[in-house]
């Protein structure tokens, strides 16, 4: 879950400066728009097997919204 996170954080923040990183900003579908195609996979695969660790998490949840879970879901099962 975490290394997910860094990994859409790194992308998300890029242009942005370090002052205004906040780890309360949760992540959106639009967030991996502009993350390499390889990096979104190891992303994804990370996010779910957080998820399936425990669905009812309430800390996935915070942060990674259902959108962006299905859209993992999605590229998985291709």
């Amino acid at each position: 879950m975490y290394r997910g996170l860094a990994r859409i954080k790194k992308y998300k923040f890029f242009h942005r400066d370090p002052a205004s990183k906040s780890d309360d900003i949760p992540v959106t579908p639009e967030d991996f728009a502009f993350i390499p195609q390889q990096e979104q996979e190891m992303i994804c695969n990370d996010l779910l097997l957080a998820n399936e660790v425990d669905e009812s998490d309430y800390f996935v949840h915070k942060y990674v919204p259902e959108a962006v879970l299905n859209y993992c879901r999605e590229k998985h099962s291709r």
